[in-house]
């Protein structure tokens, strides 16, 4: 599966912000442990890079795409830039006095379960991130901080002309191409590493079982709600709009 440097940079890219991300060349995982920063006082280490490239990765599998956090961290300068992008940005919002209550970040934290689905997912989605539920608020109320001052001193002020709008589409035409797309629905149902014939066998039943059903003309994403055993159960199987390179080459032909 392949992901673009264009959506890795959204995912590094905290919520709302506008920022321009230089990239270098790519740092081997075993090399972010010797990249550290220190911002006013306030440390960035190779285990928040880490920890942030989990953070990355999970959000990335959220998605359907399977970048592992090995992967993310080959770009682990670029990480630690936006470590440091954020943090700066933090301390400008304390200085502002900028504050978020609580009921804001705890609606913002049930929307994200919301997202990622059961109780067991985002169990396993914490352990995947290295976060407790405790840091994840935190790291929610941060961010939530930074959107709003990134809202009051920077996006609401942004003026753009007709002829700059002109002139950035004739000189990058690429990002404006639409490539094939379709919306995607799944029931995925899964069978561990190491399984044997048996649960491979009942697995392949359930699918079938599932199958009959919606050939009878039962609701797909009913369906995908009561047995789908990914995250995008929530949302039905939805999956959104994906092209061809972002799935699975079987998965892409099945689909398309």
């Amino acid at each position: 599966m392949q992901i673009s440097l264009q959506t890795l940079r959204l995912m590094l890219v905290p919520a709302a912000a506008v920022m321009v991300m230089f990239w270098s060349m790519p740092c081997h995982a075993k090399g972010v442990s010797n990249l550290s920063a220190t911002v006013n006082g306030v440390a960035i280490t190779g285990q928040d890079i880490q920890q942030e490239a989990a953070i990355i990765a999970a959000d990335i599998q959220q998605r359907n795409l399977k970048w592992t956090k090995n992967q993310v961290l080959d770009f682990g300068h670029e990480i630690a830039d936006t470590l440091i992008d954020r943090e700066l940005l933090y301390q400008k919002a304390q200085q502002r006095n900028i504050i978020i209550r609580s009921p804001w970040v705890e609606r913002a934290l049930q929307e994200l379960k919301s997202e990622i689905g059961s109780a067991a997912d985002y169990e396993a989605y914490l352990k995947k991130t290295g976060l407790d539920e405790e840091h994840l608020r935190e790291r929610i109320r941060k961010g939530l901080i930074v959107k709003r001052l990134l809202h009051r001193d920077i996006l609401r002020r942004i003026k753009v002309s007709e002829a700059e709008m002109q002139a950035f589409f004739r000189k990058y035409p690429d990002y404006f191409i639409r490539r094939d797309e379709i919306r995607v629905r799944q029931i995925f149902i899964a069978v561990p590493d190491g399984s044997d014939i048996s649960d491979r066998g009942e697995a392949l039943l359930r699918i079938q079982s599932i199958q009959d059903r919606l050939r009878q003309g039962e609701n797909f994403a009913a369906l995908a709600l009561e047995y789908s055993q990914d995250p995008s159960r929530s949302r039905g199987g939805d999956l959104g709009y994906l092209e061809r390179s972002q799935m699975i080459a079987s998965f892409a032909d099945a689909a398309f």
